[in-house]
Order: C-alpha cells, then structure tokens, then sequence
C-alpha cells in the first residue's frame, strides 16, 4: 500500500494504514479461527486508534471512513462488516479478495454505501486456491462476486497485487472514493483450466493428511542427507576427481511480503539501538523480518571480494554516507562483484546484527555501476517512542518504543523529556514531538508518550 497512500494523500484525504502484522501461510491455512481473530481484533484496535488521532487532530470525528483492503484484508474487512457495526463505511474496495460468494450482504447493507467494489486480475489466481487450500475463505477475487450490491471490475494481465500502485488509485479508487459511479473496466474472462482443476480439488484435506507425515518422516530425512554428505566427501578424497555440478539456492522468498518504509539500514539499525537489548529481536521481528525492500532499494559500495559458499553468494556492503553495513546473500553463482563496486539492491530483511542488517535477494535485484544517491537531507539517526509511567503493561494500550519507569529524576507527576533524549541520543541535539496517547494522570506520575529524535 505504500504506492497508494501518497496518492490518496495528494487527493486530499486523510489516511491512516492499518496491518495485521506478520501472518505466515501456515497460519493463514491452519483450520483455526484463533490466529485469525487475533489480527481482525488488531486492525480493529487500529482503525479505532485512527478515529481517536483524527479527532484529536481536526477537533471532530471523521464525516465518513472508507476501506481499501487486499487478499487476506478482504477477510479482516469483511468480518469488521459482520462482527462490528460500531464501525460505518462510506466505500468499501477489495482486490485479491478471498471472501466467500455467499458472504452475508443482507446483513451488512446499511453499514456501507453500495456498490462494495470488487477488483478481479485476471492473472491472480490466489483467491481461487485460497479456497481450496484454506478454511472459511472464498475465490472472489479470481471468480467474481456474484451479488446485486457489489460492483465487480476485471482488468486484463492484472497479478495478485497489480492494483497496488500509484496511477491505479488515481485512475480507479480516487474518483469513486470522491463519490463517482465505478468505471468500466475490461470484460470477465474464465480462470485457466489448470487453475480450476487445481481449485476444485480438496487441498486443505491433502494438506492436513501430508504435514504430520512430513513432520514426523524430516528427523530421519536429516539423518539420511547427513550420511550422504559424509559418503560424497569421503568418495571425494578417495577418488580426487569429484566436482560439485548443480548449485541450488537455499533462499525462498517469503510468499507474502510487506515493504520496508525506512529508506535505510542505517535507519533501521539506529532505531533498534535505542531500544533495551532484550526487545530489539522482537521489534525486528515485528518491524522488518521478511519485508521488502523496495524497487530502488539501497545503494552502497562492495567491502570486501564476495565469497561463494553453499549455492550463496555472500558479500558486505557499505551503504553510502552512513557507517551502516549490509549483508548481502545472492544465489547468483558466478558471484562476481569487485571489492569498490557500486550496487543496488533490493530484495527481503532475514537478519540483523548490533552493526549489520542481512538481506536475501536475488541476481536481477542487482544493478552494477549505479551512480551514488544524492545526500539525505533532514533525516534523523535515531526516533524512538517514549511511555514514561509507572507500570509497563500499561503502556501497551498505545505503540511505544521505550518504556521509562518514572521515578525523581526524571519526572514524578509529569514525564521531563529532556532526561529520556539525553539518554536516547546521548547529548541534548534531539527535538520532542508528541505521540499517541499523549499524557494520561495517575497515581503516582500517570503515563506520557512521545517522540525523541536524535538529530
């Protein structure tokens, strides 16, 4: 959504982007609700944490709201029609959606102003084997939505997240979000043959049936390759004439990505380096493992000549104008990139170090001779929420970085962001901004949120 919010914003609206975090495609076909409850309940936290920021910011409450929501959004969207009519819409839009054909519309009308929109690719065959492989989700958005209040468009060529972009929102959701009737779009077209064949059969019932075999069946797997391994080294030394002929790549992509919104390593690393060391795996777990880095990625210098190992590829890179370096493992074989050479990259976060941030990417994700990128202006080396309170758990109602625990020194009745910044950034060059939740009085000092950016 990162391509969308910007136009939606030169368009005049206010936008607030709501996620339901890391949802691995194991939890995604699980055949629990659970997993699934946990991340409708989120976005619901979020949009009403919206609402709250709107107020605060414009002195009233939003006149009305719409919704865009992708793939497995659809499903969140349509339980927040179903299962939450505090919530009113004024334009609903799918794309990619798994829900169900019979969802419950008689049920929601007068929660959204119709037609809700349905946005077909006619390439995305997703929605049609969610259905098949998953529990409870539908194949709406690769077979149609087959209902008098839903307006379904369908658009040739289009993949599962071709209409994430910036001139799809100003050509199509811009003006029926203004309140215009729906443009025409291109005509319908039949799922390959294959695709509904394949959609037809019981996946979820394979998959239950193939896991536990597999589970149980991987310890003796690693146990066999391990005396494989031995046996081909031995045979190698014996014989003096065995050579290694297929490279395989041990890096897979995740199946579903979010991109990354820091414009740099270094600004990653920075502000995980002003949080406590025990929280900082889990915020980059919650922040960046396994999100995109997106098409212009990041420039910087090859360190030292790479090394080819295992199918990978593996060399340092130091991103331009910052100390920041960036591991970088490639499946490109010949691997050879020269200790001063100028790349790009782009590709998904896997790891980070105290001083590094790991990456996997892929041969065409690297461009060789790019030209260096011209200075950042402004840009702060560390950001950092403050919750400044008595009582951790109580922070937890808003998002916060560092937790402070109030005390004398530092503010007792009220927080002194002076003595958080200095602490942050190391000296006083920090500004304090406020954040979610502003200040809230307690028994003691209550609790305060904000900002400190180191300069």
């Amino acid at each position: 959504m990162d391509d969308v919010k910007p136009a939606l914003e030169n368009s005049g609206f206010a936008v607030a982007a709501t996620s339901y975090g890391r949802f691995s495609i194991a939890r995604f076909l699980a055949p629990f609700t659970g997993f699934r409850n946990k991340a409708i309940e989120r976005v619901a936290k979020d949009i009403r944490t919206a609402i709250r920021a709107y107020k605060q910011d414009t002195g009233s409450d939003p006149k009305r709201m719409s919704v865009i929501s992708h793939s497995f959004g659809t499903y969140v969207v349509g339980k927040l029609l179903t299962d939450y009519p505090e919530f009113k819409w004024y334009r609903v839009i799918f794309c990619g959606s798994v829900v169900r054909e019979d969802f419950p519309l008689d049920q929601v009308l007068g929660r959204f102003a119709d037609p809700l929109l349905n946005e077909i690719g006619t390439k995305d065959f997703w929605p049609a084997l969610a259905e098949s492989a998953g529990w409870d989700y539908g194949s709406v958005g690769s077979t149609g939505f087959n209902s008098p209040p839903v307006e379904t468009r369908w658009h040739h060529g289009y993949r599962h997240s071709d209409f994430l972009t910036e001139e799809f929102c100003n050509n199509f959701w811009i003006p029926f979000l203004e309140g215009a009737k729906a443009k025409r779009a291109d005509k319908s077209e039949q799922l390959p043959l294959a695709i509904r064949i394949l959609a037809m059969l019981p996946l979820r019932w394979i998959i239950l049936v193939v896991v536990p075999i597999f589970l149980a069946s991987i310890g003796y797997f690693f146990q066999a390759e391990a005396r494989r391994a031995f046996l081909i080294v031995q045979n190698a030394q014996v014989e003096g004439s065995w050579k290694r002929t297929e490279m395989t790549c041990p890096l897979t992509p995740p199946a579903s990505s979010l991109v990354v919104r820091e414009g740099s390593a270094e600004e990653i690393l920075n502000l995980l380096a002003a949080l406590e060391p025990w929280r900082r795996d889990d915020k980059f777990q919650e922040l960046y493992l396994n999100r995109f880095i997106g098409r212009d990625g990041w420039t910087g210098t090859v360190r030292e000549p790479p090394d080819l190992k295992d199918g990978l590829c593996r060399f340092m890179v130091s991103e331009d104008g910052t100390s920041a370096r960036i591991l970088v493992n490639t499946c490109e074989h010949t691997c050879n990139y020269r200790r001063g050479d100028r790349i790009q990259l782009s590709g998904w976060l896997m790891h980070r170090d105290d001083n590094y941030v790991e990456i996997g990417t892929g041969r065409h994700t690297i461009v060789t001779g790019v030209g260096p990128r011209l200075p950042k202006t402004s840009v702060p080396t560390k950001a950092a929420i403050v919750c400044h309170g008595e009582d951790e758990n109580a922070c937890k109602e808003h998002k916060y970085d560092v937790f402070e625990l109030c005390s004398e020194a530092n503010g007792v009745g009220g927080a002194d962001p002076n003595v958080s910044g200095r602490a942050i950034c190391g000296d006083s060059n920090f500004d304090v901004s406020p954040a979610e939740g502003g200040s809230i009085r307690g028994n003691h000092c209550g609790y305060s949120w904000y900002r400190i950016t180191c300069k």
